[in-house]
């Protein structure tokens, strides 16, 4: 499972690497379409706003999670036992877990009420959804995988290069 995990991982994270540099290309030459020609690209900014970032962000989130790139407030932590910081950590995990759960349980709901057809003045917002849900879905397994494996990268040790 662990090996399967991976691999859609690390396929997710390509996706929002390409997404990424989609975004970056898409944006530089709708700026220079609009700036130097008078003559914007149609759709780049809904496209970038309904699709690109949302691919960025939620493709991208079970890599910061496994890299231990989510924000963390460590100096509450710090001045318990390990035994404690332990727990607590498992708490934050948990509580990661259940909004994390919830997110999804949102996602679906809005789902149904998303368009998934094109018209001539609107994007459809469905497929944007279905982007937010495989992102989610994997970061809610890869949570719940470390839970049971009893690891955690909310442990990792913080780089001390500022």
């Amino acid at each position: 499972m662990s090996r399967i995990l991976n691999r859609v991982e690390n396929l997710l994270t390509y996706s929002a690497m390409v997404s990424t540099l989609i975004m970056m290309l898409l944006t530089t030459a709708d700026a220079a379409g609009r700036y130097l020609f008078n003559l914007p690209i149609l759709w780049a900014y809904e496209f970038t706003e309904d699709y690109l970032l949302v691919a960025t962000v939620f493709l991208g989130a079970s890599c910061a999670y496994r890299e231990g790139g989510f924000i963390r407030v460590t100096f509450f932590v710090e001045r318990f036992s390990p035994k404690i910081q332990g727990a607590l950590v498992v708490l934050a995990q948990v509580v990661c877990l259940v909004i994390s759960i919830f997110f999804i349980v949102a996602t679906v709901y809005q789902i149904p009420k998303a368009p998934f057809t094109v018209t001539l003045d609107v994007l459809p917002s469905g497929p944007g959804y279905l982007l937010v849900l495989a992102g989610l879905a994997i970061v809610s397994l890869a949570m719940a995988l470390d839970l049971v494996k009893k690891k955690s990268p909310f442990t990792k040790e913080e780089s001390k290069d500022y």
